[in-house]
């Protein structure tokens, strides 16, 4: 998938959304309108997606017979070098240390990541008192800078060959983006800033997160190993936007929920900066592409498409 869908998406979705909230069509509020508009397509697009898109390269009908056999030989020498290196089951890599301390990582940041996603605008509405349209159109702001920063970190991640720190650095400076908007942050200019920092940084380590496990991992291992983190993951993503909800309303105020958000972010730091991960990878041919996932490609660009967009207005 395309990781630079996701800011992608979120853009485009606040614009629809700042159009749509103040709409009233047969019957229909504009809060139903963005339901609607903004989820059909992808339920559309799951459709075609699961008749188009193949299992692997040898099926894949949009490449031609010269790019099918690179990719085939290429995808073949890979698994061959990691096989070298490193044989693990899917039951090992369970048990092994370093995919715990990538499953707890990705486990805190999915919490905080997923919470925001759902939570921002009204953070942003009532930290700024502004109307919900305006808030709806303040919201692409972050969305376009996640997209720079998903895109510029793994750049220069596949650039040097480093993963480790290239997700853990962004995830500490995006949890001291929250803090400082949890504790000190009062106008309108440095919240929206603010925001816009959190939002470059938390993204710009997810192509290099992903990168990690396919440094040692290949073929059914791998996709196994990936659906257990974010299996694992996603119950953050469900308890999170929960927990804010429940903050929101003990305290009657956003910014506890905010340092919520904040020390999800600093617990993955710690966890992924902790655990003992290969931090670089020497073999082209091993180096899990980080710029690959945010949509680069060195010789060839093979499209794929990814949406995910979430909103929340009250």
């Amino acid at each position: 998938m395309f990781y630079a869908a996701v800011p992608a998406a979120s853009l485009i979705g606040a614009a629809l959304a700042g159009s749509l909230l103040g709409v009233h069509w047969m019957g229909i509020s504009g809060w139903g309108w963005l339901f609607i508009v903004e989820g059909l397509p992808a339920v559309l697009i799951g459709i075609v997606t699961l008749f188009y898109l193949a299992d692997q390269p040898s099926d894949v009908r949009w490449l031609d017979d010269a790019e099918r056999d690179w990719l085939i030989r290429e995808l073949g020498a890979e698994k061959e070098e990691k096989a070298k290196l490193h044989r693990l089951s899917f039951f090992q890599t369970c048990k092994d240390p370093w995919v715990l301390c990538l499953l707890g990582g990705y486990f805190f940041y999915q919490t905080a990541t997923t919470s925001n996603t759902f939570w921002l605008p009204t953070f942003l509405q009532r930290l700024t008192n502004l109307p919900a349209t305006s808030t709806a159109k303040l919201v692409m702001l972050p969305a376009l800078a996640g997209l720079f920063g998903l895109l510029l970190n793994a750049r220069h991640s596949d650039q040097t060959g480093e993963r480790k720190w290239h997700t853990v650095v962004p995830i500490f400076c995006a949890a001291c983006c929250y803090l400082l908007i949890a504790q000190t942050a009062r106008s309108v200019v440095p919240i929206v800033a603010l925001t816009v920092l959190y939002s470059a940084f938390s993204l710009a380590a997810v192509p290099s997160f992903w990168a990690m496990p396919t440094t040692l991992l290949s073929g059914t291992t791998a996709a196994a190993t990936f659906g257990l983190i974010m299996s694992v993951a996603q119950t953050g993503g469900f308890f999170g936007p929960l927990m804010v909800g429940r903050i929101n309303d003990h305290f009657r105020s956003v910014r506890p929920s905010i340092f919520f958000i904040a020390c999800s972010m600093f617990c993955s730091a710690t966890i992924l900066a902790a655990a003992k991960i290969g931090v670089s990878a020497s073999s082209p041919q091993l180096a899990g592409s980080a710029a690959s996932a945010a949509g680069f490609q060195r010789d060839h660009v093979i499209p794929e498409i990814g949406i995910q967009a979430g909103w929340l207005s009250s």
